[in-house]
């Protein structure tokens, strides 16, 4: 999937083109070594996460340093002017990692209303 995204044929590389976006990748966890990639921002956390179904996917010390390269990140990109941000999660089949992470937010700011 990563070679997609070097290559630009990945479909959010390719759907960012004909929107004339940017796209940014940043390892924060993937489990391969990407440092030979100099186009990858390099903020591995960790290789790879655990089975949710099975338990928590990532220690809260993970979770707390991938959101603060998450923050890093979308400062950088204000700094260089971007005005509109989107993260993204890069896999197959991570359709429920995703959904979860959806569900989780929205459950935390029905508790904070």
């Amino acid at each position: 999937m990563i070679n997609g995204y070097m290559r630009g044929t990945a479909g959010a590389t390719v759907l960012a083109r004909h929107a004339h976006a940017d796209v940014f990748v940043c390892d924060v966890g993937t489990a391969f070594d990407l440092s030979d990639l100099p186009k990858v921002y390099q903020k591995k956390v960790a290789w790879g996460t655990e089975d949710f179904t099975q338990g928590p996917a990532m220690t809260r010390e993970q979770a707390e340093k991938a959101i603060a390269v998450g923050i890093e990140m979308a400062d950088m990109c204000i700094d260089q002017g971007y005005n509109l941000l989107y993260t993204g999660e890069m896999g197959i089949g991570n359709t429920t990692s995703r959904s979860e992470e959806r569900r989780v937010g929205k459950e935390c700011r029905s508790r904070w209303s």
